[in-house]
C-alpha cells in the first residue's frame, strides 16, 4: 500500500477540517475479490458470482456487491488520513450511504474524501468525512458515504 495522502498528528487534526484529501491509489477489483466477499458474506446472487449468466445479464459482466463498496470504505479512509500519534481506529458511523454507478469486476477504484468534522471523544479524536469512491472508466460514483472514524490515542 502507499503512502496517506496526509499524515497528521491528533493535535493538529482541526487544521484539516474542509481539505480534501485523496485521491488514492488505484485499486482493481478481481472476480476472487468478490467471490471471497459473497462467500463471507452469503451475498452469492449470480449477478455477482456467475460470470457466465452476468456476462449476458443487464451489466454485461459481474459487479460488486453494493455492501462490498461500503465495506471498503474505512480501508481507504486510512489510506488517505494517517494519524501518527493514534493507536487504535475504529470506525464508528457510515451514514447517508449510496451506491449511484455499479462496480463491475475488471474495474479499478479510487476514493477522496472532504474532512467535514473533527471532534473529541473520550481517549481520542473523531473525524467525519464525506468519502467518494470512483471507478476507472466510470462517470458517476460507485459510491458516497459520510464516514466517521475513532482515533484512540
Amino acid at each position: 500500500m502507499s503512502a496517506p495522502t496526509t499524515s497528521v498528528t491528533s493535535a493538529d487534526l482541526p487544521q484539516i477540517v474542509g481539505r480534501t484529501l485523496g485521491p488514492t491509489r488505484w485499486h482493481d477489483l478481481t472476480q476472487a475479490d468478490v467471490d471471497a466477499f459473497t462467500t463471507l458474506t452469503r451475498q452469492g446472487q449470480w449477478i455477482h458470482t456467475d460470470v457466465e449468466a452476468a456476462g449476458v445479464g443487464p451489466f454485461a459482466g459481474t459487479i460488486a456487491p453494493a455492501t462490498m463498496v461500503a465495506a471498503l470504505l474505512p480501508g481507504l479512509a486510512t489510506e488517505l488520513l494517517d494519524v501518527t500519534d493514534a493507536a487504535l481506529t475504529l470506525t464508528h458511523a457510515i451514514d447517508d450511504m449510496r451506491f449511484p454507478a455499479t462496480l463491475p469486476v475488471g474495474t479499478a477504484l479510487q476514493a477522496t474524501a472532504t474532512v467535514t468534522d473533527v471532534g473529541d471523544v473520550p481517549g481520542g479524536r473523531s473525524v467525519t468525512m464525506d468519502l467518494r469512491v470512483e471507478r476507472d472508466a466510470g462517470i458517476e460514483p460507485v459510491g458516497v458515504a459520510t464516514l466517521t472514524l475513532r482515533y484512540y490515542l
